[in-house]
């Protein structure tokens, strides 16, 4: 019998890595509540131990954004892909694409706020 992929993700040595993957797959699947408490979770790893690749922690960023979008806080969404984009504009030319994907994710986000700012100036 096959193991379920979750298994085979916390098999992987970096527990950051598997708990980001599955922040990611509960984004896939809507579920940004939980998608949130795993990629914060794995953040936390990320930052205290320093040691994996900058790529994860920014792919990690990202989802964050994504998630945090969908959940209406666009400041901290922002932040989120900003930090992203560091990471890669500071890893050039590797992750271009990825780069490409945050900016417009980022355009997205300052789009929505500033549509939010205009309807609370009408209120």
């Amino acid at each position: 019998m096959k193991e379920p992929f979750f298994c085979y993700l916390l098999h992987c040595s970096n527990v950051e890595v598997s708990l980001a993957s599955l922040a990611s797959i509960h984004h896939d699947l809507t579920d940004d509540a939980q998608a949130l408490r795993l990629g914060t979770r794995a953040l936390g790893i990320f930052e205290r131990t320093r040691s994996s690749n900058p790529f994860h922690i920014a792919e990690l960023l990202n989802t964050l954004g994504l998630v945090k979008m969908n959940l209406g806080d666009l400041p901290e969404s922002r932040h989120y892909f900003e930090r992203a984009l560091k990471i890669y504009s500071n890893k050039a030319p590797l992750g271009q694409s990825e780069k490409v994907q945050v900016e417009k994710n980022l355009e997205c986000v300052l789009e929505m706020q500033q549509n939010t700012d205009k309807l609370q100036n009408y209120s």
